[in-house]
């Protein structure tokens, strides 16, 4: 008789960071649909106010009469402002991941790997959590094996 083994349908959300972060490392909880549904919120939440404080940028470049690349004193400020942006972003983004993985791992330990893991990971992330693959195995019916059409 099949049988359905929920333990067994997706491998555990293990994650290290150990190469970049000493001791980094754990499982992370399994996200309830509450945790699942505030992540997207949160993440809409931050697209849609970087796209406001891009065109506040925008704006007040077009205003100055600036595109933004100039030397002088208020165009050094408008480049600071957009570091600073681009770091609050960073940060919210590792937050809003870290709260979906219930704090394993944590904002600090996201954002002490270098960018080109960390968007490895949030995308590991993100499909693990919304788009896993079922593990073989997760049923416990008998696999019948089937003669290869090539063997006649």
């Amino acid at each position: 008789m099949a049988t359905f083994d929920a333990a067994a349908i997706v491998e555990p959300l293990n994650w290290t960071f150990a190469a970049f972060v000493p001791g980094a490392e754990g499982c992370i909880t399994e996200p309830d649909d509450k945790q699942i549904a505030r992540f997207w919120a949160d993440l809409r939440k931050l697209t849609a106010d970087t796209a406001r404080h891009a065109e506040e940028l925008s704006r007040a470049h077009a205003d100055a009469g600036t595109d933004g690349g100039d030397e002088d004193q208020d165009g050094e400020s408008a480049d600071e402002d957009d570091v600073e942006a681009a770091v609050e972003l960073h940060r919210r983004t590792a937050e809003i991941y870290s709260a979906l993985c219930s704090g394993s791992p944590s904002e600090k330990e996201i954002l002490s790997l270098p960018m080109r893991i960390r968007i490895p990971f949030y995308t590991w992330l993100r499909k693990e959590v919304m788009d896993p693959e079922a593990v073989a195995g997760g049923g416990k019916a008998q696999v019948a094996n089937l003669r290869s059409v090539a063997a006649g």
